[in-house]
């Protein structure tokens, strides 16, 4: 069984670490509504979408490759996140697991994904032996497609 740190007490921040930055309130919290390019800005439910987010990740998986196994620090650092005025989260490398996006449609975060698609940018000098990127890509958006979240 693997242990959570922070729960343990082994990692810890700072005391003064809440107070470097002052609690703002989120811009356009998630609506249930995904945010759409309109030029160079984002606009989410008819409102410009200020984006302010932060990485959450990459973490040592466990023996299943699970990334993001500890629901309950998960919930809490979303809880935190959005206390200080966050509205969106990058999840980097990995597809999260539905229990991350449901967690962070509850605290009214916006979640971008990467799915490291970027490793293959070499294959577009030279395409010999290239795989299906597209199908990649695909197959990693369905494992969450069709999931409908909650609004705030």
């Amino acid at each position: 069984m693997a242990v959570d740190p922070i729960a343990e007490g082994q990692a810890t921040t700072p005391a003064s670490a809440a107070t470097l930055h002052p609690v703002v309130a989120p811009s356009v919290a998630w609506s249930g509504t995904r945010p759409a390019a309109h030029g160079k800005f984002l606009y989410c439910a008819g409102e410009k979408l200020h984006v302010r987010g932060v990485t959450y990740g990459a973490f040592a998986p466990d023996a299943d490759g699970r990334e993001y196994r500890f629901h309950e620090t998960i919930e809490r650092d979303f809880e935190r996140m959005a206390a200080a005025g966050f509205n969106a989260v990058r999840i980097p490398h990995t597809m999260p697991p539905v229990t991350l996006l449901d967690a962070a449609a509850r605290h009214g975060l916006h979640v971008m994904v990467g799915l490291s698609a970027e490793q293959y940018v070499g294959h577009l000098a030279d395409p010999r032996g290239a795989p299906d990127v597209e199908a990649i890509v695909r197959e990693k958006v369905r494992s969450v497609a069709g999931i409908s979240l909650p609004s705030a």
